[in-house]
């Protein structure tokens, strides 16, 4: 007691305080760190191969350090003050390096006991609160103990036990982006919204860089959509956000519709393996919320990449679904019936609609069998069936023109009262080839055949000549072959007839107009009696792009021939054996 005494005495004289001392033999101290958000720890090697055990935390996570002071002497006594230096891993090694010795304004953080410090004899326990505000490797370096005017210094490189280590890890970001509309509707142009939200962050900055794919194109957020042009990206500048702070950007964006379009496939993407649309990505540096009491220009920020997405839709808002035509007088009038599917999850009203169809259709106006449809709102999966009353125009004599495409125009309203156009292909291609043949044939006409059989009699089984002639005199070519020969292809086929066929039976003529083609094939009649079924011929037109026109043939009646049975049969019998 007396030599704790004469040692405290000692210590109150003010020239002690002009030396830096090491540690006291008569006081120990020790550091320990509790259990982390990780509870991964590791071994390693720190300055001067001493080992290290390091413990893993995030930003803004709190850390439970915990001081261990024991006291050897015999009374209690009481300290200035009690102090834990933590320094980064990079200061730390540098100023070992250079034999230096850590002082407070080496740290880059100070715990300190709240003063006067009491120490009992033994062991007396002290928990420090750190929560980290920037990433990085730091080591729990210095214990400075003040005792009256003597300070003196636990070195944890000088202490028998290992470096005690804790790394610091980003946190994890809350800010987060959002783009609304979530999908971009071909042929419409859209406003969409940006919302950045900070969440618990302190955004110190931000960028926002957006990019559009083949087919979208937009007006910057601050822009003026009247007077700007369209662009296929843009960078913008955020302002700093503070936790729970929002900010909204506008931008306006165009989808058109894909060039390849086609009746074969309602798709409005090229490809599935390409992602169509609006890209929008956010590059911010940012603080933990519960740093932001420290001197935030002081703190290393941390760096975030936030991403979305806006698609373009593979369909239009609305698409074709089926395209049915139902016959009220056949060849004059039919129902042209259209089903529409709503491919957006967004509502759409229908404020007008209309058919284009080429010639020799046209529809009949004063007739309006969707009236309680329009404004009839839809959205994603709704279907509209749409009926309209058509008319053949018979006395047209212009041939149908395949290039020119059957569509239906829409007048679309969105939610927010835009209203827009869309243009539907309608796959009527097999109707039109139809009405395009059937306008040929008319134009060609009939032609005159007859059928000659060299004799009006013969033997059943006997093969005898048939000769099929075709008069081209009343002739007339389509507008697209005209000028040229025409080339005909035949079939002759004995099918529902009393004959065998043989000889060339398919074929294809040449001949000039007026003139007259023919063919010669081999008959075998195969029944007995008065034979009036011969073999059918069929004749087509060879057009210019390869098609096939069928050519109608009057058949002049043809003379009866008699099938006679023959009298004498040689023939050898024998005995079945068994």
């Amino acid at each position: 007691i007396a030599l704790q005494d004469d040692l405290e005495r000692v210590l109150a004289h003010p020239v002690v305080g002009e030396a830096r001392y090491g540690k006291l033999s008569f006081i120990e101290t020790s550091m320990s760190v509790s259990d982390t958000s990780s509870t991964e720890s590791m071994f390693g090697q720190g300055q001067n191969r001493k080992k290290m055990m390091k413990k893993f935390c995030s930003v803004g996570e709190s850390v439970q350090i915990v001081l261990s002071i024991k006291s050897y002497l015999p009374k209690p006594v009481e300290f200035g003050s009690a102090k834990l230096f933590i320094v980064a891993f990079g200061e730390f090694a540098s100023i070992l390096e250079n034999n230096g010795s850590i002082e407070e304004e080496d740290a880059f953080k100070v715990l300190s006991v709240e003063s006067p410090v009491r120490i009992t004899p033994g062991e007396n326990k002290f928990t420090f609160t750190w929560t980290p505000s920037s990433s990085g490797q730091y080591i729990l370096s210095t214990v400075e103990i003040v005792w009256h005017h003597g300070y003196f210094y636990y070195d944890s490189t000088e202490l028998p036990v290992p470096l005690l280590g804790i790394d610091v890890l980003p946190s994890e970001p809350t800010h987060s982006i959002s783009l609304n509309p979530t999908c971009l509707v071909p042929g419409h142009d859209q406003e969409v919204v940006i919302t950045f939200d900070a969440g618990s962050d302190v955004v110190t900055t931000g960028r926002l860089v957006m990019d559009c794919t083949k087919g979208v194109s937009l007006i910057p957020p601050g822009e003026d959509p009247a007077t700007s042009e369209w662009k296929k990206e843009c960078d913008v500048e955020f302002q700093p956000c503070k936790p729970g702070e929002k900010q909204e950007l506008r931008a306006h964006v165009r989808c058109g519709m894909i060039e390849n379009f086609s009746n074969e496939s309602i798709s409005q993407v090229d490809s599935m393996d390409t992602a169509h649309g609006l890209s929008a990505k956010v590059y911010t540096t940012y603080l933990h919320s519960r740093t932001v009491n420290d001197n935030t220009s002081e703190l290393a920020t941390m760096k975030n990449v936030l991403e979305s997405f806006v698609p373009v839709l593979e369909k239009t808002a609305l698409s074709v679904e089926a395209v049915q035509t139902h016959w009220l007088d056949a060849g004059e009038r039919f129902i042209l019936n259209v089903l529409l599917t709503s491919n957006t999850p967004y509502h759409f009203s229908v404020d007008e609609w209309g058919v284009q169809l080429p010639q020799p259709v046209r529809v009949l106006e004063g007739v309006d069998l969707n009236q309680q449809l329009l404004k009839c709102l839809v959205s994603d999966g709704d279907q509209l069936s749409v009926a309209f009353e058509c008319m053949v125009c018979n006395d047209s004599t212009d041939d149908c023109d395949l290039s020119l495409r059957p569509k239906m125009h829409l007048k679309l309203r969105d939610d927010a009262q835009k209203v827009f156009s869309l243009d539907l292909a309608l796959d009527l291609d097999d109707l039109y080839k139809e009405f395009s043949k059937s306008s040929k044939q008319k134009r060609v006409g009939a032609l005159q055949a007859t059928l000659k059989v060299e004799s009006d009699r013969g033997l059943v089984g006997e093969p005898v000549s048939i000769v099929y002639e075709v008069d081209l005199g009343s002739f007339v070519p389509p507008k697209s072959d005209s000028g040229k020969d025409p080339v005909f292809v035949y079939c002759i086929s004995g099918d529902g007839s009393d004959w065998l066929v043989g000889g060339r039976v398919k074929g294809s003529m040449k001949a000039t107009e007026g003139s007259k083609i023919s063919c010669e094939i081999v008959g075998v009649p195969v029944v007995p009696g008065v034979i009036k079924r011969f073999p059918s011929m069929v004749l087509e037109l060879l057009e210019s792009n390869d098609h096939a026109l069928p050519i109608t043939l009057n058949f002049q009646p043809s003379d009866t021939f008699y099938s006679l049975s023959k009298v004498e049969v040689i023939g050898v019998a024998s005995s079945a054996s068994k």
